[in-house]
């Protein structure tokens, strides 16, 4: 039974790809972002330079640097990496770790991986 669209066909494969749209949209994975703030405890907060609606988009606190990038300067545009899962379980010492939270690719895990250059 053909519809609107011409074919059920098409309906489905309208359908599935705004769902994977959503869902992409749904996931962080990287940002740019303006340092506004370098902490002292091998931390930033950055301002993320993404609009994609109307608010402002968001400030991450405390988003743990990199050794490569300690020296951070205010006004420094970054790259952050969201982790899959949440730092809060790593304990830090580069070992195995169990994930027991449930958050992924949460913007409160971010990590600064990079200084692009001006």
């Amino acid at each position: 039974m053909a519809t609107k669209n011409g074919s059920p066909t098409n309906d489905w494969s309208n359908l599935l790809g705004a769902m994977t749209l959503n869902a992409a949209a749904s996931v962080n994975v990287s940002a740019l972002g303006r340092v506004i703030r370098s902490n002292s405890n091998k931390t930033a907060d950055v301002q993320i330079l993404g609009q994609t609606g109307d608010k402002k988009p968001a400030t991450i606190f405390n988003a743990f640097k990199l050794d490569d990038v300690s020296n951070l300067q205010v006004g420094d545009v970054v790259l952050l990496l969201y982790l899959d899962v949440s730092l809060g379980d790593y304990p830090g010492k580069g070992q195995i770790f169990k994930v027991k939270s449930k958050k992924r690719h949460s913007i409160n895990d971010a990590v600064i991986i990079g200084r692009l250059a001006q």
